[in-house]
């Protein structure tokens, strides 16, 4: 699995909130439904500086229609996980496993 652009994901957390992060680490997500792997990817994983409604987010690249674009999700209810922010983005549609 290709590193993920972690510049490209951190310009993308400044656009949509306005904050700086700091890199932590990238994890890898596999989503299974039932007995099929849907989705297996790197999951990057910021702390947010100078952000009041959380200290964190996950950002990862997905395999649009028009070309790899960044996810970023914050961890705020019920998002508390890698997993969990792809779950509720939908990250799980364009790279099976």
């Amino acid at each position: 699995m290709p590193t993920p652009p972690i510049a490209k994901l951190q310009k993308a957390v400044r656009d949509l909130y306005g904050c700086d992060s700091v890199f932590v680490e990238c994890v890898t997500v596999v989503e299974i439904v039932g007995d099929r792997t849907v989705w297996t990817g790197l999951v990057c994983i910021f702390d947010l500086v100078d952000y009041s409604r959380t200290t964190r987010a996950y950002a990862w690249m997905d395999d649009g229609e028009d070309g790899e674009r960044p996810i970023v999700a914050l961890h705020v209810p019920p998002i508390d996980s890698p997993r969990a922010a792809v779950r509720a983005k939908g990250g799980h549609g364009k790279r099976p496993g």
